[in-house]
Parts: structure tokens; sequence; C-alpha cells
């Protein structure tokens, strides 16, 4: 992700058989982040920072970026 920040997700799930990740919007906001969703597309920011750019695809919004374990 050029010009974006890590973004480290806490107390998250783990379930079988979804082949994507799923990030959901309320525990972005109890961790500090913002979404901010215009037209097509999406962010995902602290502070004045981006973290994660994003875009709709189908009836999902989605980011660029991959799961460290």
């Amino acid at each position: 992700m050029e010009n974006c920040q890590e973004l480290t997700l806490y107390h998250i799930h783990f379930v079988l058989g979804i082949k994507k990740s799923l990030l959901s919007g309320g525990q972005l906001y109890l961790q500090g982040y913002s979404t901010i969703f215009i037209g097509g597309a999406w962010k995902v920011v602290h502070g004045t920072r981006l973290i994660a750019p994003g875009s709709k695809r189908d009836s999902f919004y989605s980011l660029s970026g991959q799961a460290l374990q």
C-alpha cells in the first residue's frame, strides 16, 4: 500500500471457510480509526493520517493489503 501505514487490529476472530478477511467498521472505530466512504471509494484514517485506501467492487468495499501472522 503506497503512502499508507500499517494497521494492527486486536481482538480479531478467525472464521473457518471464509476466503477473504472481513473488517468491522465498529471495531475500527473502537480502536480509534475512522472510515470515510465517498462514491465508489473509501479510506481508513487515524486523525489526519491515511492508513488504507479502498474501492468498491460489486456490493463490497475492499482494501489493498495483506494479513500478517
